[in-house]
């Protein structure tokens, strides 16, 4: 186990336990061929990774191909730990995560770059949809100025979709634009429109902009 910080432990995986981790995470329900959808293959243990080759096409492939790992030099182990750590409540800096993995700052930076534009795109191609509700919120330092934004402070949708039973399905927390703000809390119809066409499933007829009284 690897001590973050006072109070906090956090897990420590083999190379090996990893390989078997990311193996059922890529293919839950056995190995598929990506180039012809066969079920059988070859191990070939010759790489610092597993080749698997197809019993049928012959086609190799690893279990960084298709991910955030592919290319990458970093053990599974540190990725795995990697994982772990960005998707806590209180996530991870690369200054942090560097110290904790041992590699440089530059490899942890973009490590994390790799996870945040993964999820990014993942969110991208899950768009609000049924009742959505929406409202502007401020991230970063927070001032007593009513109507002007401090530089460190920046405007934020959120934003959500609402089960039947009143329950949030899905949420999203998304930049505004510097052009939709005229104020500090003041978002224009511009910016309703922008997000409404980039987030909100086509057709979706129950969206409200939230405003703050």
């Amino acid at each position: 186990m690897v001590s973050t910080e006072a109070n906090v432990v956090e897990p420590v995986f083999s190379e090996e336990d990893c390989i078997d981790f990311f193996f059922s995470k890529k293919w839950p329900n056995g190995f598929r061929c990506p180039q012809c959808g066969h079920s059988r293959y070859y191990t070939i243990r010759t790489r610092r990774l597993p080749l698997y080759q197809c019993h049928n096409c012959q086609h190799q492939t690893t279990l960084t191909v298709g991910t955030v790992m592919e290319r990458s030099r970093t053990p599974l182990y540190k990725w795995r730990i990697a994982f772990h750590l960005f998707s806590q409540p209180e996530g991870v800096s690369a200054v942090h995560l560097s110290e904790i993995i041992s590699v440089t700052y530059k490899t942890a930076w973009e490590m994390l770059k790799k996870l945040r534009l993964a999820l990014s795109d993942k969110d991208t191609q899950r768009p609000l949809t049924g009742r959505v509700r929406a409202g502007v919120s401020i991230y970063g330092k927070r001032t007593l100025q009513p109507f002007y934004r401090h530089p460190k402070e920046r405007p934020v949708m959120v934003s959500a979709s609402f089960q039947a039973d009143g329950q949030p399905s899905y949420v999203k927390l998304k930049m505004i634009a510097d052009e939709h703000m005229p104020g500090k809390r003041t978002l224009l119809y511009s910016g309703e429109v922008a997000f409404t066409k980039q987030h909100v499933q086509p057709g979706t007829f129950d969206v409200r902009f939230l405003k703050r009284s």
